[in-house]
């Protein structure tokens, strides 16, 4: 602490009021803190009147102790710690007063609509917000928007009807302006982008806000292997129904959540849709190598592993080449289904 630090000087103490000369001035409620004439840190004093011009009357504030002989004002960062940890109304909005033009100002405030949320929802008073849940993608079939949660910052306030509409009222009305985070909250739908509602200042909010969401991916994932246990990479995966072909990566692990769009007859469209829960049959193949599959009862929005998949050589050189006068039709390993021609990768292009 240096001399320039400090902007007053006590003249005398009597019991928890200090009577203070502070030339550049005060506001109420402003608070200070209170130095010896060694300069040590004593305690706060907050302001409580001006007497006189350039003459306050301060409160030592409680577990202060000492008389006192010079003032510094609390610096921004000593006052943000305490209304941090006071954690009320009343502390931040006495800090605001004081720093109008801080940093931590748009912090603070949306800080202080949280503890008004909480203590004053719904207000009759208060402004609303309202709108509908929008589905931003199509698909095959109907997906319900009806009781999707709507949280504004942190908090839930209202819920979907039937048709996805909604309608807040009772948003408390504050001191200074805000802007918050609107959301759909379901395990069937995430956010297309953010949406923000700016709360004014000393006036009911009233706002007509869209939610755009699209689906929660629904995934089905496994690995493909060769006999010994190696994984095999560029194998083709599909299912049936039939969804996007997608190709092993080094590790030979698959990920599909995308299924191609097809009319009543079970013709191909052009695009593609979110891949939705049911029973599905995997196909796994490689040239070179057997084409093999597996069952899966796949759930909706979620990671569905499915059992690996272990695909067998074709090489007729690894079982050896048969004699001349064998029976060839004897020693050839058919496989169990046939593959769809054009299957693979290339079908997506």
């Amino acid at each position: 602490m240096t001399i320039e630090s400090f902007v007053g000087s006590v003249v005398f103490v009597r019991g928890d009021k200090i009577l203070a000369e502070i030339p550049q001035g005060a506001k109420k409620n402003e608070r200070f803190v209170v130095f010896s004439s060694r300069l040590k840190r004593l305690g706060r004093a907050v302001v409580e009147r001006e007497v006189s011009k350039g003459m306050f009357m301060l409160k030592i504030q409680r577990g202060s102790g000492g008389s006192g002989d010079k003032l510094a004002r609390e610096t921004e960062k000593e006052a943000y710690a305490r209304v941090r940890a006071a954690d009320t109304i009343e502390a931040y909005d006495e800090f605001l007063q004081v720093f109008p033009q801080s940093q931590l100002a748009g912090r603070i405030s949306q800080r202080l609509y949280r503890l008004k949320l909480r203590e004053s929802f719904p207000d009759p008073q208060g402004g609303s917000v309202f709108g509908q849940v929008k589905l931003d993608e199509q698909v095959s079939q109907e997906i319900p928007l009806a009781r999707t949660m709507i949280k504004l910052d942190r908090f839930v306030v209202g819920m979907t009807d039937d048709s996805g509409k909604f309608n807040i009222d009772g948003l408390p009305v504050t001191k200074y302006p805000v802007t918050l985070k609107l959301t759909a909250k379901d395990e069937k739908f995430q956010m297309s982008q953010d949406i923000f509602v700016d709360i004014p200042a000393a006036s009911p909010v009233k706002a007509e806000k869209n939610i755009g969401v699209k689906l929660t991916p629904t995934y089905l994932v496994g690995s493909v292997y060769d006999k010994n246990g190696s994984p095999l990479r560029e194998a083709e995966v599909w299912t049936s129904p039939y969804t996007m072909e997608v190709l092993t990566d080094e590790k030979g692990q698959f990920k599909i959540s995308r299924k191609k769009k097809i009319d009543a007859s079970g013709g191909l469209l052009e695009g593609d849709e979110p891949l939705m829960g049911r029973d599905y049959k995997i196909y796994a193949y490689r040239k070179g190598y057997g084409a093999e599959s597996v069952e899966i009862d796949a759930r909706n929005f979620t990671e569905n592993k499915a059992p690996e998949i272990e695909l067998a050589r074709q090489d007729p050189y690894e079982e050896g080449v048969p004699a001349l006068d064998a029976d060839l039709r004897a020693n050839l390993d058919l496989m169990q289904f046939v593959v769809p021609a054009g299957a693979g990768p290339k079908v997506n292009r």
